[in-house]
């Protein structure tokens, strides 16, 4: 009988530490946002590359953060990158594209912000939210978690 107790309470411990471990390997799922660059090095394909780089799509997989120029006149070198980067003030834009900034009177518009929070809602999430006063509201208002997800993929092509 003792032995019995004691296989009950070593099966028991067992099984809340897989579950805690579990619990904790678990990550929430979240959407990055993806912007794209290709560079122009001033080669021979160049112009075709341009002209390509302007049906470049976003796949489902992340939330579109394409900008209207997406390219880059600079060598293929991580500092000359950064620098244009930074010269064309691409993180303002993005983050102006997230809040939807209006260019003439710089007002901010949260839609975009708000859906991509609900999108990036579990459906436990949601089903909780649900049930409170201002639940949805909260959902809406994680996607601002999210504007730090945000990635520049930069694409430099090579002829050979």
């Amino acid at each position: 009988m003792k032995a019995l107790t004691r296989l009950y309470i070593i099966i028991f411990f067992v099984f809340i530490a897989v579950f805690f471990t579990l619990k904790a390997e678990a990550q929430k799922y979240t959407r990055n946002a993806l912007s794209v660059y290709v560079l122009n090095k001033g080669g021979q394909y160049d112009n075709d590359i341009v002209r390509a780089s302007k049906n470049i799509q976003v796949p489902d997989k992340f939330d579109n953060n394409l900008l209207k120029n997406r390219v880059l006149s600079v060598p293929n070198n991580q500092a000359y990158i950064l620098s244009e980067l930074q010269k064309e003030k691409v993180a303002s834009q993005i983050v102006s594209k997230w809040f939807m900034r209006d260019s003439i009177t710089g007002m901010f518009n949260m839609e975009l912000v708000h859906n991509r929070g609900l999108y990036d809602a579990t459906s436990d999430e949601m089903a909780k939210a649900s049930a409170k006063k201002i639940g949805i509201a909260t959902l809406m208002d994680a996607g601002e978690s999210l504007v730090n997800k945000s990635y520049i993929f930069v694409l430099a092509f090579e002829i050979f």
